[in-house]
């Protein structure tokens, strides 16, 4: 709700222009009152792209920080990437996630999501196991080719 998304764009200006950082949509952020049946969100009404700095290097969907692509260089001069990957993401989420890790090179990169596998390894998707709607598209067998 309203309240809490204040909350935490209120903790997390603390860090604006200060410590670079990333948001990604959880369940409960995602879906009228949280209950993840769709992928509507307020997420970029409170934490807009222009927010990130030039750390920022993509999001996707284009505009969205649903799922988002940093480069920070450290006080030591290393470079080191963040890759913000949306709740259970989708197919072109990770086609993108790809794509981005392949333009970063050799660029160390820490991968955060809120959900991404099972304890059996099968990729996480909306509805399995769970009463929520169906995920459009097959995924489960999908993976990321540059992660190890």
């Amino acid at each position: 709700n309203e309240a809490q998304w204040q909350v935490a764009s209120d903790a997390m200006a603390n860090l604006d222009g200060v410590v670079p950082y990333s948001v990604l949509p959880g369940n409960h952020d995602i879906g009228v009152d949280g209950d993840a049946r769709d992928r509507e969100s307020e997420l970029d009404a409170w934490f807009p792209p222009s927010r990130f700095g030039p750390a920022l290097v993509s999001t996707f969907p284009e505009g969205s920080m649903a799922n988002s692509f940093h480069r920070v260089t450290t006080s030591v001069g290393a470079d080191v990437c963040i890759l913000a990957l949306e709740f259970a993401p989708r197919q072109q989420t990770v086609d993108w996630a790809d794509s981005m890790l392949a333009a970063a090179g050799d660029c160390e990169t820490l991968m955060t999501t809120h959900a991404y596998l099972h304890d059996d390894g099968e990729r996480y998707q909306v509805g399995r196991g769970q009463d929520r709607a169906a995920e459009t598209g097959s995924c489960a067998s999908s993976r990321f080719p540059r992660m190890a």
